[in-house]
């Protein structure tokens, strides 16, 4: 198959084994108009104008092209002459979480609905979490004009960040996008400023035990606090001011379970909106996010109590409670959209 940029055509021919021709078969290339539905924004309106991210994908997941589009105030776009296929086709606003629905380009005009994007994502990163959280709480209340604003918090597109900017991010938190295909730009990563102010930068956040262990029995249930921020200040130092915490532990199931008949995870009430407050029995899994969207919380605070429960005995050995290493699942705290991967101490838990 051959392109003909001059005749704007694909075409297939040949000869035969006994040397006639064969008929040549035609694919000019086709247009892709694609559509988008923005949540909390009105068609018609300029809100709806955005630029976006699209990349086309082969069959493999391989890149083809990429591309820049602008929708119409009604959430519309189309890519022209794109050759005949199949194709992933990737998308993102610069304030969503990126989506890859697939399309057959087999006529000169074909549509794509990529649905309801999911919003929430102020710092571009293609996935929706406590960074997001601490852009929003600290331009929370703004509006375009005013000191502090910031445009990538304004989810709703009506120059202000308030209420339904926060709810629109809150229905997504802890969600990520498709990656791109293979061979693009890439996905942008976690944020973490170069320049942490110095309030977030002495944040840390660690079990409250002695010694950073617990010591029980088979049965015996247990609780675990988690703090974050810092108890003393020495010399030359500061005390820590948080906006946000997110974390992200794993356990071993078949030693612990978090004990739902006694609370499970109780949220501390320094930082009051909590964002996420789940746990996973079977996979051994909790995870927890909570902010502020009012004044920063200072020095150091309760994050969350864990109520475990021993199962089986660890013998001479220990059991660890320790931070996840999958990707996506970091530990972070934030200040004022700025945020750092404190380290945490692995708690070891030994059942006799």
């Amino acid at each position: 198959m051959d392109w003909h940029p001059t005749e704007n055509r694909f075409a297939v021919g040949g000869v035969t084994s006994d040397g006639s021709a064969l008929i040549e078969t035609l694919f000019p290339p086709g247009n892709l108009t694609g559509a988008i539905t923005l949540p909390s924004r009105t068609r018609g309106t300029a809100a709806y104008a955005v630029p976006l991210s699209v990349k086309l994908a082969d069959s493999g997941g391989a890149l083809v092209s990429e591309h820049s589009p602008t929708t119409d105030v009604n959430g519309y776009f189309t890519l022209q002459d794109l050759p005949q296929g199949t194709y992933g086709v990737w998308l993102k606003h610069a304030q969503s979480l990126a989506v890859m629905p697939s399309v057959t380009l087999d006529a000169p005009s074909v549509s794509l609905d990529f649905g309801t994007l999911a919003m929430g994502d102020a710092d571009d990163s293609n996935q929706i979490n406590m960074v997001d959280f601490s852009i929003l709480g600290a331009a929370f209340g703004t509006s375009d004009g005013q000191p502090g604003y910031n445009a990538d918090a304004d989810f709703t597109g009506d120059s202000s960040v308030g209420i339904s900017d926060f709810s629109l991010l809150a229905y997504s938190f802890g969600l990520v996008g498709v990656p791109p295909p293979a061979g693009g730009s890439g996905a942008p990563e976690l944020r973490v400023l170069e320049t942490i102010p110095p309030e977030l930068a002495s944040a840390r956040l660690r079990f409250l035990t002695n010694n950073g262990s617990v010591s029980t029995r088979v049965g015996a249930a247990f609780s675990v606090t988690l703090a974050a921020g810092n108890s003393t200040v020495g010399q030359g130092s500061v005390i820590s001011l948080l906006d946000g915490a997110e974390v992200h532990l794993t356990f071993d199931p078949t030693k612990l379970q978090v004990d739902e008949a006694l609370a499970g995870l109780t949220p501390g009430t320094t930082l009051p909106t909590v964002l996420k407050n789940v746990y996973d029995n079977s996979a051994g899994t909790i995870d927890f996010a909570a902010g502020t969207l009012n004044a920063a919380a200072q020095g150091q605070f309760t994050l969350v109590t864990i109520r475990f429960r021993a199962l089986a005995s660890t013998g001479s050995g220990v059991t660890l409670v320790q931070a996840s290493s999958a990707p996506y699942r970091e530990n972070v705290l934030t200040l004022d959209g700025a945020a750092i991967t404190p380290t945490l101490t692995p708690l070891s838990v030994k059942i006799r």
